[in-house]
């Protein structure tokens, strides 16, 4: 399709991902941007309907990311818990499982600012958080709009 050049020149930054099941936490936050660190975002997963309290999500910032991209997964999961445990003043953390995912293409640092891209020839869309905003909302409004664009044919 015509689209695959325009998305393959999309830049994407990487971002190292730390799952951890933090028993015991009690913070008054359920998400926060930590600046000055190489975390950039952490959430708490257990504050969401349905999911396991305690689900604590760790992202390291695109640049720490990037710098320690080939690094053994095995040694991400301290680094980024050692920056969790610097951000948020808490030393005893009861860690339970742990895990971290290098996700290597996940965050275009300038969306491309449309809805979606279309080929009409091929009949075949493309849409996601790179289209219009690196985030959740992003990727639901682009995909609301792919949507609409699919019901006009």
């Amino acid at each position: 399709s015509s689209l695959a050049e325009r998305i393959r020149a999309i830049p994407m930054n990487p971002c190292w991902v730390v799952m951890a099941q933090l028993r015991g936490l009690d913070l008054p936050f359920h998400g926060a941007v930590v600046e000055g660190s190489p975390l950039g975002w952490i959430a708490n997963n257990g504050s969401k309907p349905g999911r396991e309290e305690g689900c604590w999500v760790l992202h390291g910032t695109p640049e720490w990311s990037a710098d320690h991209l080939e690094e053994d997964p095995e040694t991400i999961p301290e680094v980024l818990l050692s920056a969790f445990r610097e951000a948020t003043g808490v030393s005893g953390i009861d860690v339970g499982y742990v895990t971290a995912h290098r996700w290597r293409y996940a965050l275009a640092p300038e969306p491309i600012g449309e809805g979606y891209l279309y080929d009409g020839e091929a009949r075949l869309g493309a849409c996601g958080d790179w289209c219009l905003a690196p985030d959740v909302e992003g990727a639901y409004r682009s995909g609301l709009a792919m949507a609409g664009r699919l019901l006009e044919e």
